[in-house]
C-alpha cells in the first residue's frame, strides 16, 4: 500500500516550506499494525537515509518492526524522489509532501519536528532547519516583515502505486 502524508498550514509571507531534501529529514511517525489494528505508542524517526535489510522484501527498507500484540512484521519505506514543497499557493489546503510504501504497518500520526527549510516571499531569505512542533514566527530583515507558519495539520491518504 502506498500512503501520502499531506500537510496543511497557514503561511504568512512565506514562498515555500519543504523538508530537507538531502534524504536526512526524519519523519516522526506513530504506526499501527495492519493486521490487528494495535497502535504502537512510540514515536519512530523514519529517514530515507536509514536502511535495514528486511527479509520479506528484496533489498532494504527504511523502517521495520513487529507488532507487540500479534507479532506480525511490517515495514515503511520512504518513496525515493517523493518529497514536495508546500508553497504560498497551497496555504490553508492539504498537499502531499512525501509518500511511503507500507506493508503490515501504516502511519497514523505525524509530528512536525525540526528539519524544515523556509524561503521568504519576495526577499528570497531562507531559514534552515526550523522546528514546526509549534507555530513558528520570525522577522525577515531583508523584507522588514514578520514571517510565520501556523495552524499545522496533517492527514494520510491512500495513493495509487506507480
Amino acid at each position: 500500500m502506498r500512503l501520502g502524508l499531506q500537510i496543511s498550514c497557514e503561511l504568512e509571507q512565506i514562498d515555500s516550506l519543504k523538508p530537507k531534501s538531502d534524504g536526512s529529514f526524519s519523519w516522526c511517525l506513530k504506526v499501527k499494525c495492519g493486521s490487528c489494528g494495535t497502535e504502537d505508542e512510540t514515536w519512530h524517526q523514519i529517514s530515507e537515509m536509514d536502511s535495514d535489510h528486511y527479509s520479506d522484501v528484496q533489498g532494504d527498507v527504511n523502517f521495520h518492526m513487529k507488532c507487540k500484540f500479534c507479532k506480525r512484521p511490517g515495514y515503511i519505506d520512504v518513496v525515493k524522489g517523493s518529497y514536495k514543497e508546500y508553497t504560498e499557493e497551497d496555504s490553508g489546503k492539504f498537499k502531499t509532501v512525501v509518500s511511503f510504501t507500507c506493508k503490515g504497518i501504516e502511519p497514523v500520526q505525524f509530528s512536525f519536528e525540526d528539519g524544515w527549510d523556509v524561503k521568504v516571499l519576495d526577499s528570497n531569505t531562507t531559514f534552515e532547519n526550523i522546528n514546526l512542533s509549534e507555530d513558528w514566527v520570525e522577522y525577515d530583515p531583508k523584507s522588514q516583515m514578520p514571517v510565520g507558519i501556523s495552524e499545522m495539520k496533517f492527514q494520510f491518504v491512500r495513493e495509487h502505486e506507480k
